[in-house]
Order: structure tokens, then sequence, then C-alpha cells
């Protein structure tokens, strides 16, 4: 084996075919990245192109390095080679440093997603894929940020036919964990169009429940609890639709206006899954006192459901009501016996009744 040429610094080898799919790889995962927490900025239009050229002179050399293995180290050519594999690795590194930041930015984001209105300005920037990146196009947006701005933003090949020039979009926007917004949602706008529809069809329960679908994908949570009102005042019996808004609202931590839909649903239908979830919501919105209410109605209709009474005992026990909270447990040992760990659950639960109870002797008989 020779030794290294002094001065020189040492390089990691890998073979030529696994170092170039390694930078494909990346490459095309950054791209998914790229596309899917999509951030308005010119750069990343700027920036896919050289990616691509970069990508086609690592062909360009994984080929060359094939004819020409027999170069010495130290001819020209072989120099200028590993110069021009260097600089294109640098740019896709880069690039998968840039999206490794927004598939962060992106799964780390808990902000809540804000609704806009847009327009397309243009749309361009075709690539067919020749260097193996997925093929995309670009779509330059009247900015929501400026007067007379415009956003650019990358779309799939699949969406480059869905928009054009002067078409009306909405844009569902989300702050990103390191305050980097991004597009979470994007489609035709098409509020209007189901608001005409409804208009001179106002019977037309299809486009009712589209437009709550729609505001409901944007982030555009009032107007989706209001044109959900205003479908049930049509169709009163579907109960489900008043679920599915319900638990959405509630999903996304819009509690307010979620829970008067379960609660809707409970005095049209109130089955064991209306009591269920509707409990449930009110104890997630922290109001342990009208759980128990809702939960203790729906023992007299449903005293076999073993689940009130299991949930009933968490909210007694969170208002220190530990005695009806073991009472409960003790009702759902014997209606379902096989649930894990409730011996130690019942266990706890009298301990801290007993505490509580030497803890009041105790104040009673200070005063």
């Amino acid at each position: 084996m020779s030794a290294q040429a002094p001065g020189r610094h040492p390089r990691l080898h890998m073979h030529p075919v696994l170092r170039h799919a390694l930078y494909v790889g990346l490459s095309l995962w950054s791209m998914q990245v790229q596309l899917k927490y999509r951030v308005p900025s010119t750069f990343v239009c700027f920036l896919l192109p050289w990616v691509s050229c970069s990508l086609t002179l690592l062909y360009i050399i994984l080929f060359a390095t094939h004819v020409l293995a027999r170069l010495p180290e130290d001819h020209p050519l072989a120099a200028v080679i590993r110069r021009v594999e260097a600089s294109a690795s640098v740019l896709v590194l880069a690039f998968m440093t840039y999206s490794i930041t927004l598939s962060v930015n992106g799964l780390a984001d808990r902000s809540p997603m804000t609704a806009l209105h847009s327009e397309v300005i243009a749309v361009g920037g075709w690539n067919r894929g020749g260097s193996l990146l997925n093929p995309y196009a670009w779509v330059s947006l009247r900015s929501w940020n400026k007067a007379d701005g415009v956003e650019r933003l990358i779309v799939p090949a699949s969406e480059r036919r869905a928009f054009w020039k002067g078409e009306p979009v909405a844009i569902g926007i989300r702050d990103g964990f390191f305050r980097i917004p991004w597009v979470a949602a994007m489609g035709r706008d098409q509020e209007a169009f189901y608001k005409d529809v409804l208009r001179m069809l106002p019977e037309s329960a299809t486009a009712g429940v589209e437009l709550v679908q729609f505001y409901l994908k944007f982030g555009a949570w009032e107007a989706a609890a209001t044109a959900a009102e205003e479908y049930l005042k049509r169709y009163p019996e579907q109960d489900e639709f008043a679920t599915f808004v319900g638990r959405y609202l509630e999903a996304w931590a819009q509690l307010d206006l979620g829970i008067p839909f379960l609660e809707y649903v409970v005095a049209q239908k109130p089955t064991r899954r209306a009591y269920y979830v509707l409990a449930w919501a009110l104890g997630e919105h922290g109001d342990d006192a009208r759980a128990i209410g809702i939960l203790e109605a729906s023992r007299s209709r449903y005293p076999d459901a073993w689940e009130m009474h299991y949930l009933l005992a968490h909210h007694y026990a969170a208002q220190a009501r530990y005695g009806e909270a073991a009472a409960a447990l003790e009702e759902v040992r014997r209606l379902n016996p096989r649930i894990p760990e409730l011996g130690t659950r019942l266990e706890r639960l009298r301990r801290a009744e007993r505490a509580s109870g030497h803890a009041a002797s105790d104040t009673a008989s200070v005063h």
C-alpha cells in the first residue's frame, strides 16, 4: 500500500456507485420534504435547478471514474474530477441540511393553522425529472404579507395543471417550530363556489358538507362551525355529521366551538357513544363538573356501560371525591373484571379517601 502523499488531507473513501446512490437518495428525500413542508420562498426555486445540475454532474463523474479508472492520482484530469465532485456534493449536502431544518420545523410545529386567501399570478418552472429529482413546478401567488408582493411555492407535478393564472386559492399557514412559516394546506378557493350553489339550491346537502370540510381543511374554525350549524338546521337528523364536526374541532383544541355539536348529538340521539364522546371532550376542556353531570345522566340509560363508570371515577378523583370514585371503579370491576390494575387504583383511592378524612377531622378539631 502506498503512503499518503505529504500535505494531502485524508479523505473518506467510498465506492463511487455507493457514494452517488447516497447523494441521489438524500436529494430525493430532501425534495419530498420540500414538497411536504412548503415554505414560501424564491430561494428554493432558485436552488433546485442547481441541485439538479449537481446530480447530473455526479452522473458524469461516476461514468468518468469508470472510464478513466486507470488515471494516476496526480493526473490533472483526476484532480479536476475530484474538485467538481466535491463542489456538487457540498451543494447537495447543503440542500439536505436545509430540508432537515424544514422537516423539524414542520414535524414539531404545534401552532394553529391560519386560513388565508390569495390568487395565482403565474405557473412555471417545469422540470421533467431528468436528474432523478421528482418533477416539480412552482406557482407565484399574490402575497398575503405585503401589498403588491409575490410569494412563490413549489408544487409537485400532479398539482401543476390544477392551478392557472388568475385562479383564487386558499392557503393554510402555520407558524413553524423555528418560526419559519410553512404552507400546511393549499387548494382552490371554493368557498364562493359552494356559497353560490347553496344560494341557488339551499337544499344541496353535498354543497353544505363540502363547504364545512373546506373550512376545516384550511383551519377556518369559526366559519366551519357557522356553516355546520346552518347545515344542521336543514338536516337536523345528521348526528354523525355533527359528531364528526365536533370531534374534528375538539381534536384541534377548538373546544368552545366543538362541544356544542357534541351536546347537540346527545340532545338529538343520546346514544352510549354520544354520551361518552361529550364527557371526554368536557374533561379535555377541564370541565369536570359538567362531565360528571353527563356521565351520571348516562348511567340511568346505560347501567352496564363500564366505560362510563371508568371515566366517572377519573372525574370524581379530579374533584377529590375519592369515595365516589372508588365506588365507580367497584362498578367497573363488576362489569368488566378483566381490566388490569383495577385493584391497585382502588387501593390508591381508598388511601386518598382515608387521608382526606383524617385531614378534615384535624381541621375540625382545630376549629
